[in-house]
């Protein structure tokens, strides 16, 4: 009897060895400091979870990271807010943009109809270069709280890079909604900054007065200026002080 339970036990053992190898690393939590309350609410699926799973799949994957991450309300919005740049950059006539994205061959309907993730894929080395005061690259990350805002979630994190010379910190805000059974980002402030400036500004004509061309009036035309007459030689013009001062002579 007890020689089958060893013999059973031995095989739980081995069956959850195999299972265990079977797990990528990327799957398995990131090692959690009991003492530490922020750490401790970095469960898998949670925000500060996917706060961090998401900061380091950018600075090793770059902006291309962020369609696997973004809400899919999120992803429509950026596409609504890129397709008139596309349309305007075709009504006058240029297509560099979408060259730069969907290729030589593509036509404005592939834009149009891309699904959204894939249009955010495409349009990931575009924005990188837009963004590029929003560095990606980090040595150590260290979450240091949430805060709440309705379904919003904002989670606080600090980024530290270190050097030769010294190391420095910077603060990164990931804000995020639920989605299914997890959480998925919402487009930070930058981001929309850099969409809005690629965006064709709309000039509203009722704000600039626009004055019709006038005729000019007849015999408003400018004259030649006319030169006067030469003097006699010798004879110096008379003023009018030299008819005051000229003697009479029909009086003496």
């Amino acid at each position: 009897m007890g020689l089958m339970r060893l013999v059973l036990s031995m095989a739980v053992v081995l069956t959850y060895q195999a299972a265990a190898q079977q797990i990528a690393p990327s799957d398995l939590p990131a090692p959690v400091d009991a003492a530490d309350p922020v750490l401790r609410k970095e469960l898998p699926a949670s925000p500060q979870w996917i706060a961090r799973v998401y900061l380091e799949a950018v600075r090793h994957r770059g902006f291309i990271a962020t369609a696997d991450y973004l809400h899919p309300d999120e992803m429509a919005r950026f596409k609504a807010m890129l397709i008139p740049v596309f349309e305007a950059e075709s009504k006058a006539g240029g297509r560099a943009l979408m060259n730069a994205t969907f290729g030589r061959d593509a036509r404005l309907a592939d834009v149009r109809l891309a699904d959204p993730t894939e249009f955010l894929r495409r349009f990931a080395r575009v924005m990188s270069v837009r963004m590029t005061e929003r560095r990606t690259d980090f040595d150590e990350l260290k979450l240091l709280g949430s805060v709440e805002e309705g379904e919003l979630v904002h989670v606080l994190v600090r980024l530290r890079s270190e050097s030769q010379t010294a190391a420095q910190d910077r603060l990164e805000v990931i804000s995020l909604l639920p989605f299914e059974e997890g959480w998925k980002l919402i487009m930070w402030p930058e981001l929309e900054a850099a969409i809005l400036a690629m965006a064709p500004r709309e000039q509203d004509e009722r704000s600039v007065p626009r004055l019709a061309p006038q005729p000019e009036p007849p015999g408003s035309e400018p004259r030649p200026p006319v030169s006067p007459k030469p003097e006699a030689r010798g004879r110096r013009p008379s003023s009018p002080d030299d008819e005051t001062l000229t003697p009479d002579r029909a009086r003496y």
